[in-house]
């Protein structure tokens, strides 16, 4: 079985769930909301004319509410400019995209809350889909969505990379993540398999993106430069916590 049909982001409400656990991508989604204002106003003054429906997908949404800060962001600002610009009423058609395990039924129970929310805001009508998927490979029709939203989400590979088909042990056998004692070779297998998931990444969204669409991206990344990171001390600890069970 595939990888993308089994991983998925802790699900629920609990103590441990990404809903409870998630705060640090919410500060980078309300960090970034300027960046978000300004491509997004550039986008509307391009669409000169526009029908009134607004499609857009926020990939990897996984199961927090995060997601709906986002698209309620996007929402906010499309409403302003709309009525600056005199277009007619809105109709925003919202497409949630994760992984097949994503728990989708958790954003669904708070859309109660968000369309009304939305409501008193007067936005219009705002229709919400699930759609499951992995984001290094197509997703939707030619030219259909009019904007792509992604936070904290691109930096995920699609699968842990390998040397080769011939030697399947991981690269980095006995961390979680690349370590200041990692080989040259271990970056450059990471890197080239990075290329590729961003290159089918950017091939899909080329052909689903509308023809002036727009597209807002947030993800993290690290330099060569041998310093510790957060991953590598948590890493160590997870490393003797099994020592210590054992």
């Amino acid at each position: 079985m595939t990888m993308e049909r089994l991983l998925c982001m802790k699900g629920g409400m609990g103590e441990t769930s990404y809903a409870k656990n998630s705060i640090l991508q919410r500060k980078a989604i309300m960090k970034v909301k300027t960046l978000l204002d300004e491509n997004l106003l550039k986008l509307m003054m391009l669409k000169k004319t526009s029908n009134g429906c607004w499609k857009i997908a926020d990939l990897g949404c996984s199961s927090g509410p995060n997601t709906l800060i986002s698209i309620s962001n996007i929402m906010e600002i499309i409403h302003k400019s709309s009525l600056k610009l005199n277009h007619k009423k809105l109709v925003f058609q919202i497409y949630l995209n994760d992984l097949f395990e994503n728990d989708f039924n958790n954003i669904f129970k708070l859309l109660p809350d968000f369309h009304q929310s939305m409501q008193g805001e007067n936005f219009g009508a705002c229709y919400m889909n699930a759609t499951p998927g992995s984001f290094y490979g197509r997703l939707f029709p030619n030219y259909y969505i009019d904007i792509f939203h992604s936070s904290y989400c691109v930096h995920w590979l699609s699968q842990a990379p390998i040397y080769s088909k011939k030697k399947t042990e991981p690269l980095i056998k006995g961390n979680i993540y690349i370590t200041r004692e990692s080989p040259p070779s271990v970056y450059d297998v990471y890197l080239e398999h990075f290329e590729r998931d961003f290159n089918n990444f950017l091939k899909s969204r080329y052909e689903e993106l509308a023809l002036d669409g727009v597209m807002v991206l947030t993800f993290v990344g690290r330099e060569n430069n041998g310093e510790i990171t957060s991953y590598e001390v948590l890493g160590m600890v997870l490393n003797q916590m099994v020592q210590e069970v054992q």
